[in-house]
Protein backbone atom coordinates (compact mmCIF):
# COMPACT_ATOMS: atom_id res chain seq x y z
CA UNK A 1 0.00 0.00 0.00
CA UNK A 2 1.17 3.25 -0.55
CA UNK A 3 0.18 6.84 0.74
CA UNK A 4 -0.30 9.92 -1.09
CA UNK A 5 -0.47 12.89 0.71
CA UNK A 6 -1.39 16.32 -1.15
CA UNK A 7 -1.75 19.80 -0.06
CA UNK A 8 -4.88 21.23 -1.37
CA UNK A 9 -4.50 24.68 1.15
CA UNK A 10 -4.05 27.28 -1.66
CA UNK A 11 -2.90 24.73 -4.40
CA UNK A 12 -6.60 23.55 -5.62
CA UNK A 13 -8.34 25.57 -2.92
CA UNK A 14 -8.91 29.36 -1.70
CA UNK A 15 -8.67 28.78 2.15
CA UNK A 16 -7.72 32.13 2.74
CA UNK A 17 -10.93 33.01 3.90
CA UNK A 18 -11.22 31.17 6.42
CA UNK A 19 -7.82 31.21 7.79
CA UNK A 20 -8.63 34.98 8.54
CA UNK A 21 -11.92 34.04 9.77
CA UNK A 22 -10.21 32.03 12.25
CA UNK A 23 -7.43 35.19 13.11
CA UNK A 24 -10.10 36.95 13.56
CA UNK A 25 -11.77 34.80 15.98
CA UNK A 26 -9.03 35.30 17.83
CA UNK A 27 -9.08 39.02 18.01
CA UNK A 28 -12.53 38.82 18.83
CA UNK A 29 -11.67 36.61 22.28
CA UNK A 30 -8.94 39.32 22.88
CA UNK A 31 -11.31 41.84 22.67
CA UNK A 32 -10.92 44.05 19.29
CA UNK A 33 -12.66 44.26 16.21
CA UNK A 34 -12.16 42.34 12.71
CA UNK A 35 -8.81 43.31 11.63
CA UNK A 36 -7.77 41.02 9.05
CA UNK A 37 -10.07 41.66 5.67
CA UNK A 38 -10.37 39.31 2.44
CA UNK A 39 -8.78 39.73 -0.22
CA UNK A 40 -6.38 42.50 0.98
CA UNK A 41 -4.74 39.92 3.45
CA UNK A 42 -5.36 36.99 1.60
CA UNK A 43 -1.38 36.74 1.15
CA UNK A 44 -0.68 37.15 4.35
CA UNK A 45 -3.32 34.16 5.13
CA UNK A 46 -1.21 32.19 3.21
CA UNK A 47 1.64 32.50 5.05
CA UNK A 48 0.45 31.27 8.01
CA UNK A 49 -1.38 31.81 11.37
CA UNK A 50 1.44 33.01 13.24
CA UNK A 51 1.32 35.77 10.43
CA UNK A 52 -1.89 36.80 10.32
CA UNK A 53 -1.61 36.83 14.66
CA UNK A 54 1.35 39.46 14.02
CA UNK A 55 -0.26 41.27 11.26
CA UNK A 56 -3.43 41.95 13.01
CA UNK A 57 -1.35 42.88 16.94
CA UNK A 58 1.09 45.04 14.58
CA UNK A 59 -1.65 47.12 13.28
CA UNK A 60 -3.29 47.58 16.67
CA UNK A 61 0.60 48.75 17.66
CA UNK A 62 0.15 45.75 20.52
CA UNK A 63 2.36 43.17 18.71
CA UNK A 64 3.38 40.85 21.71
CA UNK A 65 5.10 37.18 20.78
CA UNK A 66 3.64 36.14 23.65
CA UNK A 67 0.12 36.94 22.73
CA UNK A 68 0.47 35.11 19.22
CA UNK A 69 1.89 31.79 21.25
CA UNK A 70 -0.98 31.77 23.68
CA UNK A 71 -3.82 32.68 20.78
CA UNK A 72 -1.73 30.18 17.63
CA UNK A 73 -3.46 26.88 19.32
CA UNK A 74 -6.61 29.27 19.43
CA UNK A 75 -6.34 29.90 16.05
CA UNK A 76 -5.87 26.65 15.04
CA UNK A 77 -8.62 24.95 17.05
CA UNK A 78 -11.38 27.92 15.44
CA UNK A 79 -10.09 27.03 11.82
CA UNK A 80 -10.18 23.68 12.36
CA UNK A 81 -14.20 24.37 13.42
CA UNK A 82 -14.96 25.97 10.37
CA UNK A 83 -12.36 25.00 7.57
CA UNK A 84 -15.36 25.24 4.94
CA UNK A 85 -17.06 28.39 5.53
CA UNK A 86 -15.07 30.24 2.83
CA UNK A 87 -13.28 28.02 1.37
CA UNK A 88 -13.83 27.08 -2.85
CA UNK A 89 -11.63 25.51 -5.24
CA UNK A 90 -10.29 27.04 -7.75
CA UNK A 91 -11.49 27.27 -11.62
CA UNK A 92 -10.38 23.67 -12.98
CA UNK A 93 -9.22 21.84 -10.07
Amino acid sequence: MQTVIFDLDGTLAETSGDLLAAANFCFAQMGHPELLTWPEDAATALRGGRAMLTLGLTRLGKFDQAVIDEFYPVLLQAYGASINRFTTFYPGA
